[in-house]
């Protein structure tokens, strides 16, 4: 039995100037934070003479002799991918809500693809595990995805990472001091809007006209560097002012971001205690992050939050890992 893990994301800026459709003919950039709660792969080798030769638990419990008969789409394209028949037990779970804007169907993606590289002997490699999952959920799911979400659960860390034309990345690690890390992280929250929704479908209204978006999305790719430089420089105010900055210009590339529960909790986080706020993912439901003045968070969270699903995001340093073999 192998038991991986890999971490969600938060994604501060730059999202989709990650998408293949952008960064081919744009080049793409974006901050990201992979923190400490998870998707989770079990995989067990079931004996030959077993019943069935794939055991699925997820949703729900499903059994067949038939890769294409099996209903959960990453296990069933990550097989076929990795070209890996024998007969296999594979168990989901997650610490958080699926289909919520943190990147978990890649972290789920990225833990499934390193069982199987590690049952099938091939080295681990956070740049190969990366690359495959975005290549299991962009070409053979057919879901439109960017690349970000992948890279921050296959390398975990607080990153700024650079996308080139021809789709290969560079992570640049953002290194923060105890006591800077401790500042950033504290004005940090992750609010539940207690909707699930599908991304790929909210990710194909962004990419719809896509041309007609071009001065949109370029000027959310310059903000990427001078977030990184307020960051970097510890002029961490402008950073999460910069963080409403760029959601008011993302919200121009879909109408279909916002919904009411949405707006009802953007309500409760119109306050002077909040910097800024942005929808995470694709919007339509999900969570949201908000992004506090210093000593502020904790007070708000007892005001107006008690009733709410939130997070206080901790970094995760090491990104998809084996935790049992």
């Amino acid at each position: 039995m192998i038991i991986s893990k890999s971490p969600f994301r938060i994604s501060f800026f730059g999202g989709s100037t990650d998408y293949e459709e952008w960064f081919t003919y744009n080049g793409g950039a974006f901050i990201s934070l992979a923190f400490q709660k998870y998707s989770y792969s079990v995989v067990k080798k079931l004996p030959k003479n077993s019943d069935k030769k794939y055991h699925v638990q997820w949703r729900i419990k499903e059994a067949t002799n038939d890769l294409n008969k099996i209903k959960q789409p990453i296990v069933r394209e990550s097989l076929r991918f990795y070209k890996f028949f024998e007969n296999l037990e594979f168990i989901y779970f997650a610490d958080l809500p699926a289909r919520s804007g943190i990147g978990s169907s890649s972290a789920y993606c990225c833990a499934v693809g390193n069982c199987i590289m590690n049952l099938k002997n091939l080295r681990f490699d956070k740049y190969k595990l990366a690359e495959n999952s975005y290549q299991i959920e962009n070409k053979y799911l057919k879901e439109n995805v960017g690349i970000q979400d992948q890279i921050a659960s296959s390398f975990g860390n607080l990153n700024y990472v650079k996308i080139k034309k021809d789709k290969t990345f560079k992570i640049n690690p953002i290194i923060l001091k105890d006591h800077e890390r401790f500042e950033f992280l504290g004005r940090l929250l992750l609010v539940y809007t207690d909707e699930q929704r599908n991304s790929s479908q909210m990710a194909q209204l962004i990419l719809k006209n896509l041309d007609k978006k071009k001065n949109i999305l370029m000027k959310i790719q310059e903000i990427v560097d001078e977030a990184y430089s307020n960051l970097i420089n510890q002029d961490i105010d402008t950073f999460g002012k910069l963080l409403e900055y760029t959601w008011e210009m993302k919200k121009e590339l879909s109408n279909k971001m916002i919904t009411k529960r949405t707006l009802d909790l953007f309500e409760i986080l119109n306050k002077k205690e909040v910097l800024g706020y942005k929808i995470m993912g694709a919007g339509g439901g999900g969570f949201v992050l908000a992004y506090f003045k210093e000593g502020k968070r904790d007070k708000f969270i007892n005001k107006y939050l008690k009733n709410k699903l939130f997070i206080k995001p901790e970094i995760d340093e090491s990104g998809t890992r084996t935790i049992i073999y």
